[in-house]
């Protein structure tokens, strides 16, 4: 068995000459990529009908009181739950009661 001297090459100093340009020159980075944009979901936004479904359909923990004003006011944001007007169903009323 040979033991190593300094004119042979060994993995962890190659040259004493190539040891002071590393420390010299500083490592070169290579230039960041930009910061890459989300990837688009694969499906469109939920509309107000679908959240409301979804709402209804599948309802968080909380207490009955709490699920229940959170699936009339997702109806009422889609649309499908109207307020009622109750000078019609005073007049409604109001018709009704000259009939009779």
């Amino acid at each position: 068995m040979s033991t190593p001297t300094v004119s042979q090459a060994t993995p962890y100093i190659s040259s004493p000459a190539s040891a002071t340009e590393a420390t010299s020159n500083p490592p070169i980075h290579p230039p960041k990529a930009p910061a890459e944009e989300p990837a688009p979901p694969l499906l469109p936004t939920a509309t107000k009908t679908e959240k409301f479904v979804l709402t209804a359909a599948d309802q968080e923990s909380g207490a009955r009181d709490e699920r229940l004003s959170r699936v009339i006011r997702s109806k009422y944001e889609a649309g499908l739950l109207k307020p009622y007007d109750y000078v019609k169903g005073y007049a409604r009323l109001s018709r009704w009661m000259d009939r009779k």
